[in-house]
């Protein structure tokens, strides 16, 4: 995925309407492993990802996030 490319759709998107904005993306995994007398007891792997995106407006604000 190209989040500078959607970053920059958004961000014109805000300025079209006037108004100043910013884009923020979070993109983040995990990984764990339980060992246990030198057996793997569990192992597990997570990933998220997340937006928030800004606009000011007249003094306004305006924010919303959204995750995975």
């Amino acid at each position: 995925m190209d989040y500078i490319k959607i970053a920059k759709e958004i961000v014109e998107k805000i300025a079209s309407h006037g108004a100043q904005g910013d884009v923020y993306f979070e993109v983040g995994s995990e990984s764990q492993v339980e060992v246990s007398g030198g057996k793997v007891e569990k192992l597990s792997h997570a990933g998220s990802k997340g937006m928030g995106v800004r606009a000011i407006l007249d003094g306004k604000m305006g924010y919303a996030y959204t995750s995975d």
